[in-house]
């Protein structure tokens, strides 16, 4: 009798055994949690354009370092005073002015100086709450700009990935009006419009439009004098600064640009507004220095012209840039 008890037992253990293995496997038990996890953000961009959680992120175990990092910018903060931005392994590495490590963003269809596609770090009130959001240049395809958006959460104090405004193309945050403008060049000829408005915590589209772009400058009605209104905005201070100034739609004239010493400073872009009637230029320093930058309006750079700027562009050690006109 005790022969056959001991049978019994030992046939359901060697049942147990392997059922217990099976759950292991499979992952049943509840994964451990370290304390480092609070330090990697929650959502992300991605090529599928998903947000996703630290649970199913498997980037790796990751360092910062300087040195493998893309300095990307920066921009001022309510919170921090000054945020510095860089990008490592896949990841946005925010910093404050007291070189502390803030926050890790994922960015995984982000690609540091992609083909033609600049560098342009913009910080912004993008939701129009008192506090500054910022949004990174991640394409530039068919006339369009397509950036990645983060937006400041007070409550949780952190900066969380936007995925609606990754798809708006050329995004222009007007804070007069509170809205965003959209400008999407579906074709050459082609224009269309679209403004949003922040409701409930989301973009909303509130106005739609269209219109047609003359390429060649043919319509008979658009002529006139070569002259131009010489208003020029200079924002600096920031690695990305920026010129602006007007066109006349009359003529075929256009702002053109010369830079003295490119290996100090060069164009990070050059748009051309249809709908404020200005061109602006986006530098970006290189190298410590000060170079000379010619802006003229005229057709050709050969030709004559009506009107002629002169700065004094001046690269600092962080890379900010100071600009002044001389002429």
């Amino acid at each position: 009798m005790k022969i056959k008890k001991f049978i019994a037992l030992f046939l359901a253990a060697a049942m147990l055994f392997p059922l217990a293995a099976c759950n292991k496997r499979n992952g049943s038990q509840s994964p451990t949690r370290s304390t480092e996890a609070s330090t990697e953000p929650t959502a992300a961009p991605t090529t599928a354009v998903n947000n996703a959680n630290e649970d199913e992120i498997q980037l790796g175990p990751f360092t910062f370092d300087e040195d493998e990092a893309e300095y990307l910018g920066s921009f001022d903060s309510e919170i921090y005073e000054k945020v510095r931005a860089y990008y490592q392994d896949q990841r946005i590495v925010l910093f404050d002015p007291y070189d502390t490590q803030i926050g890790v963003l994922y960015a995984y269809s982000y690609e540091p100086n992609y083909e033609d596609t600049p560098i342009e770090l913009i910080g912004e009130d993008v939701n129009f709450d008192g506090y500054t959001d910022f949004y990174l240049l991640y394409s530039q395809a068919n006339f369009n700009s397509y950036y990645f958006f983060w937006i400041w959460n007070m409550q949780k104090r952190t900066f969380e990935y936007y995925l609606p405004l990754s798809s708006v193309p050329s995004p222009d945050v007007d804070a007069q009006t509170r809205r965003i403008h959209s400008s999407d060049r579906v074709s050459e000829e082609t224009l269309r419009t679209t403004d949003y408005e922040w409701k409930d915590g989301e973009i909303t589209p509130v106005s739609f439009g269209e219109q047609t772009i003359d390429i060649n400058n043919t319509n008979p009605s658009i002529t006139g004098p070569e002259d131009v209104d010489p208003k020029m905005v200079i924002i600096d201070g920031h690695v990305l600064s920026s010129v602006s100034l007007n066109l006349n739609q009359k003529t075929q004239s256009d702002w053109l640009c010369r830079i003295e010493n490119e290996s100090i400073l060069r164009i990070a872009s050059n748009i051309k507004d249809i709908f404020t009637n200005t061109r602006k230029f986006v530098f970006r320093g290189y190298y410590p220095g000060t170079t000379t930058v010619i802006l003229r309006y005229a057709k050709n750079w050969n030709d004559p012209y009506v009107v002629q700027k002169i700065l004094n562009v001046t690269v600092n050690a962080d890379y900010t840039l100071r600009i002044v006109a001389t002429q």
